[in-house]
């Protein structure tokens, strides 16, 4: 997506990123434009109780900013 929008160096180091966790990028295609990640899963199923923002955070160890 980053490449799309004419930003290569955050493609870049969102790859190299990926790569140091072992992680591989899931590519979009028209069946899987409406699928979450396992990550916005976990997001997801934790909002729907009422958790809040910054408590989704803290639980997954990830920034607010990640989760909004």
């Amino acid at each position: 997506m980053f490449t799309e929008m004419g930003a290569a160096a955050f493609a870049e180091r969102a790859r190299a990123e990926l790569s140091a966790t072992g992680e591989r990028p899931r590519g979009r295609t028209v069946q899987t434009g409406s699928v979450l990640t396992p990550q916005e899963t976990q997001v997801a199923a934790l909002a729907v109780t009422g958790a809040t923002n910054a408590e989704i955070s803290v639980r997954l160890f990830i920034t607010t900013s990640t989760v909004e």
